[in-house]
This record gives C-alpha cells, sequence and structure tokens, in this order.
C-alpha cells in the first residue's frame, strides 16, 4: 500500500482527475473499478471520483510497486532517481538552467499565486523551443525554494496566467496552485480582473472615450488590423488622457483599459484611431519613432501593464495591486511631461519625480 497527502497546489480539483494526473498511465476503466472495489480509497474511506480533495486529504493505493510503475507513478517510488521521459528531463532541464528573477519585482506573492513587473525584453512565455521565458525563471524560483519537485511537476505545473508582448512591461499573474490558476483563468475570462497600462501615443487623444471595433489577425505579416464592422473578434478599450506634451512633439500619456485582451489590443486600437504609440515598430509613425530613438534610445512600444483590480476573493488577493515604473519609462515620463505625469496616477515610486 501507498499513502500519498494532497499537496496545497493539487486542492479544489475532483478526486478522478487527481487520480489520472497521479496515475497517467491507468486505463479509466481499471481506475474506476479500482475505486468501487476500494483498491484506491480518498482518507480511508471508498470513494468514486466525484469528491473534491483538499490540501492534507490523504489517499491510499493497494497496488503492488510494479503495478504502479506501469500506471506511470515511478517517480513517486524512486524520487529523484526515477525514469522521466524525455519531455519531463528537457523540462527540468530547461528550468533550472533558466535565468534568474529578480525579487525586488515580485509585486505579490502567496500560497496560490505570484505577481510579477515583467521588465520589457523578457517573453511571457515561449515563443519557440530554445526560448527563455519569464516562466520557466519563474518555475526555477519554485523550484529553488523548494515550492514545486519533480513529482510535483508531473501533476501540476506552475505557470503565467497573461501575456505580455515581449517589450511591454508591467504586472504578469503566476498560479502556483490548481486553485490558484483557475481562478486567473476565470477571472481573466469573466474580465473580472481589470487591467489597466500606461503609454504614450502620438497627437492628442479625447480627455475620456471607449473604443469598439473588431480585430483580425493578419498572420502573414503577424500583425492585428482594426474596423468598425466586419468579421473578426469584438474589442473593447477605454482610454484616458492623462497628460499632454508638445516640447519637440506633439505626444499624449494616456492610460488604457482593457474589457478584452487580444493580441497587440492596444497597440492596434490605438494606431487605428490616429494615435499610434511612440517606439511602436509594427504600428507607430515613423517619423515619431525616429525622434524617440535619437532622443531616448527608443526602439520599441512604451507600453506599461501598472494595475491589475481583483475581484473578492477567498485565496488573499488584495483588491488592488500596482507596479512601479522602471527606470527607462520614469525617466521618459519626468521628461516630457514632469509633475503633471503624476497628478492623477496612484503609482509606487514616482514621488518626487
Amino acid at each position: 500500500m501507498l499513502r500519498i497527502i494532497v499537496s496545497p497546489e493539487m486542492s479544489g480539483q475532483r478526486f478522478d482527475k487527481y487520480l489520472k494526473r497521479l496515475l497517467p498511465q491507468i486505463p479509466s476503466g481499471i481506475l474506476y473499478k479500482s475505486l468501487r472495489k476500494k483498491n484506491i480509497t480518498l482518507c480511508g474511506r471508498k470513494a468514486d471520483g466525484s469528491e473534491k480533495i483538499e490540501s492534507g486529504d490523504f489517499l491510499e493505493l493497494f497496488f503492488a510497486p510494479e503495478t504502479l510503475k506501469t500506471f506511470g507513478l515511478a517517480v513517486f517510488l524512486q524520487g529523484e532517481n526515477a525514469p522521466e521521459g524525455k519531455g519531463s528531463a528537457q523540462a527540468k532541464s530547461q528550468t533550472l538552467t533558466a535565468g534568474k528573477i529578480d525579487p525586488a519585482r515580485i509585486v505579490f506573492e502567496n500560497e496560490h499565486l505570484l505577481v510579477y513587473n515583467k521588465p520589457a525584453g523578457v517573453l511571457t512565455q515561449k515563443a519557440g523551443p530554445e526560448d527563455e521565458s519569464l516562466n520557466e525563471m519563474l518555475l526555477r524560483y519554485l523550484y529553488e525554494k523548494g515550492e514545486v519537485t519533480d513529482a510535483s511537476l508531473r501533476l501540476f505545473h506552475p505557470s503565467v496566467g497573461n501575456r505580455l508582448d515581449r517589450n511591454t512591461e508591467g504586472l504578469v499573474l503566476f498560479g502556483k496552485t490548481l486553485a490558484g490558476s483557475r481562478w486567473i483563468a476565470e477571472g481573466l475570462k469573466a474580465h473580472t480582473i481589470q487591467k489597466d497600462y500606461l503609454t504614450i501615443c502620438a497627437g492628442i487623444p479625447p480627455k475620456e472615450q471607449v473604443y469598439e471595433a473588431v480585430l483580425s489577425r493578419d498572420g502573414s505579416a503577424r500583425v492585428s488590423a482594426v474596423r468598425r464592422t466586419g468579421e473578426g473578434v469584438r474589442i473593447r478599450t477605454d482610454i484616458k488622457r492623462i497628460a499632454v506634451s508638445s516640447s519637440q512633439k506633439t505626444v499624449s500619456l494616456v492610460q488604457v483599459r482593457l474589457h478584452t485582451g487580444k493580441t497587440h489590443q492596444i497597440r492596434a486600437q490605438l494606431s487605428a484611431e490616429g494615435y499610434p504609440l511612440m517606439g511602436d515598430p509594427k504600428y507607430g509613425d515613423e517619423a515619431l519613432n525616429a525622434w524617440a530613438r535619437k532622443t531616448f534610445g527608443l526602439r520599441s512600444q512604451l507600453l506599461f501593464a501598472f494595475r491589475m483590480t481583483f475581484p473578492e476573493n477567498e485565496l488573499g488577493v488584495p483588491a488592488q495591486l500596482t507596479a512601479p515604473p522602471s527606470d527607462r519609462f520614469s525617466h521618459i515620463l519626468n521628461t516630457l511631461f514632469g509633475e503633471e505625469a503624476y497628478a492623477h496616477l496612484e503609482i509606487p515610486g514616482t514621488a518626487g519625480l
């Protein structure tokens, strides 16, 4: 008999789904037959698989060690010496060799999730097999803290919940447990997790405006097209003009709230309305971008996911989290807008700029 304690990251799921993660090679027929015959029990009692498991629950598996191996449980029987598949060994290698995160950029962390202030230039998730991304860096962080192990990764992979473009900086959600990951996914899908961005765009947009349109993806050019009507995904973007600078180029500091979160939504939407983001190589204005490169060394869009607002929850996540801007972002804002840039914003780390 083998007894296994349910870890916190697996809490809240159906027992049969947990067993299928635990025993990836067991046929479904044998799994449910084993439950009926009490070869698999939950907290010492017969179970049918529909039960919701919680942290600290224990299950008992009444199988011979060789049988458990055929069901895929070798990692629990042999620990670090367990044979791993090619994919799992590669994933472990990439996790341990990934770069390290900066702990000072952790905006919030508890048992269930972590919120990280991603710098510009870092991928959120892999675009190709050889890429290094924030996802692997955060996994390494948890691995080195002992919060994930080879065995736990067989059951659940902590992962980022929202993506930011490589050159967009700001808040990224990372689910450490199944409950945390589900809460993030549900909140983003239902739009109960609200995301606010800061950016600098060409021209002077309205003081406040709601833009609704249709967005379609051009796969060959890897850009998004925005139209008022037609086929595509409906998008909604709210903007609020914070400040205007006309020192050399007329540009505006804009706060953006996403009600839908589609690829390049802010960049494509504002460009379609005549207010392209400063520095944006895909949707931007060439003359403005050339000036930004010469003046600030800026070679990508200046876009900062600075705030998230969360619904009431039982996971211990506060109602709102904000991230401090990077030195680059602060310098450009201070140069173009001065104190006016911060008069209506509640951003940590901007006092006295």
